[in-house]
C-alpha cells in the first residue's frame, strides 16, 4: 500500500479531535464509572462468578462492583468493612515481575496498587483472591480461609 499523505493528515486530525473531546468533568467521570460498574455487574468474569457462588455458599451478605472514590472494587462485605478483589491469573500477571509483564498487565498492576492504597487508606480491609485459588484443587482451602475471615 502506497503512502497517502492525505489519509495520514486525516488520521492525525481525527486523533487530535478525539484527544480534545476526552476532557471530562467530574460528573462525566462519575457517570462513566457508574455505567462501567453496572455493565461489569451484569457480566461478571468467570472467576467472579465462582467467587459469588463461594460467598453464597458461606451465606455472606455482599455487594458487587462497589465504587469508592472513582475506583470499582469487585466485592464489598459491609458487615466486616472488607473489600475483596478477585484477580485473574493472566491479566494481573500472577508470579511475574514487572519486566516480564506486557503493557496491559503493567497498567493493571499499577491500578491494583492505587486501589490497594486507596482502600487501606480509607480504613477498609482488602483481601485479594487469585483465580487459581478458586479452582478445584484449592477451592476448599480458599473457602475455609474466607470463612475464618468473614464469619
Amino acid at each position: 500500500m502506497a503512502y497517502n499523505p492525505k489519509k495520514k493528515l486525516q488520521r492525525m486530525l481525527w486523533v487530535l479531535k478525539r484527544k480534545a473531546s476526552k476532557v471530562r468533568t467530574a460528573a462525566d467521570k462519575k457517570k462513566y464509572v457508574e455505567n462501567q460498574a453496572k455493565r461489569m455487574d451484569k457480566n461478571p468474569t468467570g472467576c467472579e462468578a465462582l467467587f459469588i457462588e463461594l460467598l453464597n455458599e458461606l451465606k455472606v451478605k455482599f455487594e458487587t462492583q462497589k465504587i469508592i472514590q472513582g475506583k470499582i472494587f469487585d466485592f464489598y462485605v459491609p458487615e466486616k468493612n472488607i473489600i475483596i478483589e478477585v484477580d485473574g491469573t493472566y491479566w494481573h500477571g500472577y508470579n511475574k515481575t514487572l519486566t516480564e509483564m506486557n503493557d496491559v498487565q503493567r497498567k493493571i498492576y499499577y491500578n491494583d496498587r492505587r486501589k490497594t492504597t486507596l482502600a487501606i487508606g480509607l480504613g477498609y480491609e482488602l483481601i485479594r483472591v487469585w483465580e487459581h485459588e478458586l479452582d478445584d484443587e484449592h477451592y476448599v482451602e480458599t473457602r475455609e480461609r474466607l470463612r475464618g475471615i468473614l464469619k
